[in-house]
């Protein structure tokens, strides 16, 4: 077998510790590509699953760009009364090659459910339903990769957005998370 069959492969990952940090005013620029209207969230929600610990609703409510309507899922937990604390999540980057959203929490979920705090699980534009072609989180260079990113940061100022505006005052404090490394 050739060594190269064996040798290390370089990671796609940028190594952030050797980046220079940008400027007060090019990061003031940059943040701005991730500003959006704040407008109406025109919200409807249906409730999906009923379980023992916990119940799930379906919202759809516009999203942050375009004429998309983004969904996410709120999990409200039955044994804690609300007001809930609460949990952003974000999936690992296989939810970018499944079209179905499945209602059942992974271990990350269902433990910060037992503990009593709800989660909400936006449908980042890409994912689950909302697939729209791209398959890999790998950055690259492209305009398409960028303007994913910032519709990426939108879907979960929207979520946000979604849950101050819910006709139910559940949430109290916020908090958030991410499947780092699932593939």
């Amino acid at each position: 077998m050739p060594t190269q069959a064996f040798a290390p492969v370089p990671s796609p990952r940028r190594d952030f510790s050797k980046v220079k940090p940008a400027s007060d005013q090019l990061f003031q620029a940059y943040r701005s590509i991730y500003s959006y209207d704040k407008g109406p969230v025109n919200s409807s929600v249906e409730e999906v699953s009923d379980e023992d610990d916990w119940k799930v609703e379906k919202a759809t409510y516009a999203a942050g760009y375009g004429n998309e309507r983004a969904i996410a899922y709120l999990f409200l937990p039955k044994k804690t009364k609300p007001p809930y604390q609460a949990v952003l999540f974000s999936p690992g980057s296989n939810a970018l090659l499944l079209r179905k959203f499945a209602l059942y929490p992974t271990a990350a979920l269902d433990a910060v459910l037992r503990s009593g705090r709800a989660v909400i699980y936006p449908i980042y534009k890409s994912t689950y339903e909302r697939g729209d072609g791209m398959e890999t989180d790998v950055p690259d260079t492209s305009s398409n990769w960028r303007d994913h990113v910032v519709m990426w940061a939108k879907d979960a100022s929207r979520a946000l957005d979604y849950v101050e505006a819910a006709p139910i005052s559940t949430i109290r404090r916020l908090g958030i998370t991410a499947t780092v490394g699932a593939r």
